[in-house]
């Protein structure tokens, strides 16, 4: 929900889609499960809620790819023989060099 959106967070569920009870959980009936709704508190339509869910999850996973190649870049490079230094074999022995 971006500042020209024109839905804002449910504010039965804070924007996450679903409740939770003491014994079960289930999606929002004010929002049908989206965490949005328009501004003045109807509920999105399905095709409507398809397109602003596929933008959310876009939108997490060009987050998700910068967040990888940030931990990559800070990630020290090891050589080939620290890399088989650590390396362990499925019967649990280690590679010598013999």
């Amino acid at each position: 929900m971006t500042a020209t959106s024109p839905y804002v967070r449910c504010a039965a569920c804070q924007g996450t889609g679903r409740w939770a009870g003491m014994f079960h959980r289930g999606l929002c009936a004010a929002c049908a499960g989206v965490g949005a709704v328009f501004e003045g508190g109807a509920p999105i339509a399905p095709e409507e809620a398809v397109l602003l869910l596929r933008q959310q999850l876009n939108e997490r996973n060009d987050q998700l790819r910068a967040a990888r190649a940030e931990l990559q870049r800070l990630r020290p490079r090891r050589s080939p023989d620290e890399v088989m230094r650590e390396a362990v074999y499925p019967s649990g022995s280690r590679y010598h060099g013999d």
